[in-house]
């Protein structure tokens, strides 16, 4: 079945069946095609098109050009991010507050648990925040900022980091689900999926790399542009 096919890690598909997948895409591509064509010019965008249009060779070049990456640094920010998420856990865990939740409800506490935090949030701990933004076990970044609470800041500090080593670390790192045989990033550019008419990017989401923190602009860093180029952002 093509369903199963790897669409994001193509170089590790038989020859065969990645021949396949591209015949089908290609063939549903031109019927898309022609059936648009006609409803691009009823609609009178005829003209966004050709704009677009103009944009592709620009946009595969630099896909397939792809970008390299400082494994060295890859390397030590994961070295780095385990320990420190392992730490933040067993402060968590030791926490007063926690300890006596467990005690109350005969269960562990999982700071991940959306669950757990508006339980001991909302029920336990009594923050109205928590009871009045969601009737549902939901609490997310902006009720945790809004809870004046030492356990609320680690949480936020937990997910914090356990996002950027399993979002922006561990796909980049070697074996990781975002880096090709060639050791770099070929991002997925797209040009029409936003208002702006700017360019997006995912597989990984490149300008999504956070900025404000130190571990961020440490991530981006390891970014780096070929030898005698620059980026230009």
């Amino acid at each position: 079945s093509l369903s199963s096919v790897k669409v994001s890690r193509l170089t590790d598909e038989p020859v065969g069946r990645v021949l396949l997948y591209n015949g089908i895409d290609a063939k549903y591509t031109q019927k898309l095609f022609v059936a648009q064509t006609a409803e691009l010019e009823r609609e009178g965008l005829w003209s966004v098109y050709e704009e677009q249009y103009r944009r592709i060779p620009t946009i595969v070049l630099t896909q397939q050009a792809g970008i390299d990456i400082d494994q060295k640094a890859v390397a030590n920010l994961s070295l780095e991010e385990g320990p420190r998420i392992d730490n933040i856990r067993k402060e968590i865990a030791g926490f007063k507050d926690v300890l006596a939740f467990e005690r109350k409800t005969r269960r562990s506490f999982n700071p991940t648990s959306t669950k757990d935090v508006a339980e001991i949030f909302g029920d336990f701990l009594g923050f109205k925040e928590v009871k009045a933004a969601s009737g549902r076990n939901v609490v997310n970044e902006a009720i945790l900022e809004s809870i004046n609470h030492p356990l609320a800041a680690l949480i936020l500090d937990l997910r914090g980091n356990e996002k950027l080593k399993s979002t922006y670390i561990d796909p980049i790192a070697i074996g990781g689900k975002n880096l090709w045989y060639d050791g770099k990033v070929h991002t997925s550019l797209n040009s029409v999926f936003t208002r702006t008419g700017r360019l997006s990017s995912d597989s990984p989401n490149i300008q999504n790399v956070p900025v404000r923190t130190e571990e961020g602009r440490r991530i981006r860093k390891a970014f780096v542009p070929p030898e005698d180029c620059l980026f230009l952002t």
